[in-house]
């Protein structure tokens, strides 16, 4: 009998050994963007430092060697916010790659550029924000939002492409917190969200938001009577995920 239970416990040691995520390497200081597959099947990490300022991105390989560091536009009076996306073959057709990114006076005026590899600008979107890019049937497509030139949604075409990987439907999730929240509630949700909506439990719609690319939103809810909601996100493949929380 110990012998069959010293067996039992050595085996699950040895799966909770060969379950375990394996520690591949460690940025310093520096925020990892998401992973990007470039023209010659090459995947890249687009890097920022943290702190202020920022005043370039930088271009890891799969193997986290550091092969381009790109120097970003940033306008006087104005700081780096997010950068989104980079490819070598979405916004045109030379060989270079381009960054898209926001920078932001304050949270209600923000312009986003189109950058090369050389900090050249090759387009500027003013009072402008990035909501997504997304692939449709194969054109693709830019959604900027605009706060500080008036409530509007823009869509442009882009002429290239990009490798697309949808997230497995088991990673699509979102959470509201903290539940019960009073003023103010944080959704998580996959990067991809473009629109978060919260409707009563009666079905009527309280509050719309667009977001941006980010893992999470924050809503101010201190206008909501007390009661339960429920919170709609909208994907830009247009899947939904939905939850509930109390407001107090």
């Amino acid at each position: 009998m110990k012998r069959l239970i010293l067996i039992f416990s050595l085996t699950i040691s040895m799966i909770a050994v060969y379950s375990q995520a394996v520690l591949e390497h460690v940025y310093p200081q520096l925020s990892v963007q998401l992973p990007v597959k470039l023209s010659n099947n090459e995947w890249v990490y687009p890097v920022t430092h943290l702190g202020l300022p920022i005043t370039d991105v930088e271009i890891y390989s799969s193997s986290h060697v550091l092969f381009k560091t790109i120097p970003l536009y940033i306008p006087s009076g104005y700081m780096y916010f997010n950068s989104v996306y980079i490819s070598d073959v979405l916004f045109n057709s030379d060989s270079k790659i381009e960054v898209l990114y926001n920078v932001q006076i304050s949270w209600n005026l923000q312009n986003t550029y189109l950058i090369n590899e050389d900090g050249m600008v090759l387009q500027e979107f003013p009072h402008q924000y990035i909501v997504c890019i997304f692939n449709m049937d194969g054109a693709y497509k830019l959604i900027t939002g605009s706060e500080g030139g008036g409530d509007t949604c823009r869509i442009y075409s882009l002429p290239g492409t990009m490798a697309d990987i949808p997230a497995p439907e088991s990673q699509l999730t979102s959470s509201a917190s903290p539940n019960p929240c009073k003023d103010l509630i944080e959704i998580s949700h996959p990067i991809n969200a473009v629109r978060i909506r919260i409707i009563s439990v009666e079905g009527k719609e309280v509050y719309r938001v667009n977001t941006r690319m980010a893992l999470s939103t924050k809503i101010q809810t201190m206008a909501l009577p007390a009661g339960t909601y429920i919170y709609e996100v909208t994907l830009s493949d247009q899947r939904k995920l939905t939850g509930k929380f109390i407001k107090r």
